[in-house]
C-alpha cells in the first residue's frame, strides 16, 4: 500500500471513528486465523461487560506512565502464568509500561488512551501481537521502535512481516503543544 493510500485510509478511519463504536483494520484480518483486534471508542461496549456473547476474554492491561517500556507476556512470564491459571479478568497491575507484547492465544492485550495514540502491531508469521500507548513523551522516546525491537529480539519477528495500525486519537485542531515539545530531540 503506497503512502497516499495509507493516508487516505487513515483519513477514512478518522472520519468513521466518530460514528463507530469499534474500529477494525482489514489488513489485520489477513494471514492469521483467530486474531481478533479492534480500537474501541468512548461509545464502545466493555469487552468484559454484561451482555457480551461468546467466551470470556482474558484482558491484560498495565498502569501506563507515558514511557517506552514494553511488558512481555509469554509462557515464561510470571504475569502470563496467573492469566493462564484463569483468574478472571486479568490486569497485571504492572507499573511503568506503555506497551504489551504477547504470542499467547486467547489473551487480549489492551492500552487505554484519550489524547494519546493507540497503536496495534501484529506479526502474522510469528503469531505475535502488541498494543502500544503512544503519548508525546513515549513517541519522542521511541516507544514504537522499542516495542518492535522486543518483538524481534524475544520472538524472532521480522520487520518485513510486522503490520501496524494507528487508532483514533486527539487531533491537531483540539490540542495545544508548546514549542519545546515539537522540536526533535527536546526533553520530554
Amino acid at each position: 500500500m503506497g503512502c497516499a493510500n495509507v493516508l487516505k485510509e487513515a483519513s477514512r478511519l478518522a472520519m468513521a471513528s466518530a460514528l463507530e463504536a469499534i474500529i477494525t483494520v482489514p489488513l489485520f484480518a489477513k494471514g492469521l486465523v483467530g486474531v481478533s483486534h479492534f480500537f474501541g471508542t468512548k461509545i464502545a461496549p466493555d469487552p468484559q461487560g454484561p451482555g457480551r456473547n461468546g467466551p470470556s476474554l482474558r484482558v491484560v492491561t498495565v498502569h501506563q506512565v507515558h514511557g517506552t517500556a514494553a511488558l512481555v507476556l509469554d509462557r515464561r512470564s510470571p504475569s502470563m502464568r496467573s492469566i493462564v491459571a484463569g483468574e478472571g479478568e486479568a490486569s497485571t497491575g504492572a507499573h511503568g509500561y506503555d506497551a504489551i507484547v504477547t504470542n499467547q492465544p486467547g489473551v487480549l492485550v489492551a492500552v487505554e488512551t484519550a489524547d494519546c495514540v493507540p497503536i496495534l502491531l501484529l506479526d502474522p508469521v510469528r503469531g505475535v501481537a502488541a498494543a502500544v500507548h503512544a503519548g508525546w513523551r513515549g513517541t519522542l522516546g521511541g516507544v514504537v521502535p522499542k516495542t518492535v525491537a522486543v518483538m524481534q529480539n524475544r520472538f524472532g519477528c521480522s520487520l518485513r512481516s510486522i503490520r501496524a495500525a494507528i487508532g483514533p486519537s486527539i487531533g491537531v485542531c483540539c490540542y495545544e503543544v508548546n514549542g519545546a515539545s515539537v522540536r526533535p530531540g527536546s526533553k520530554a
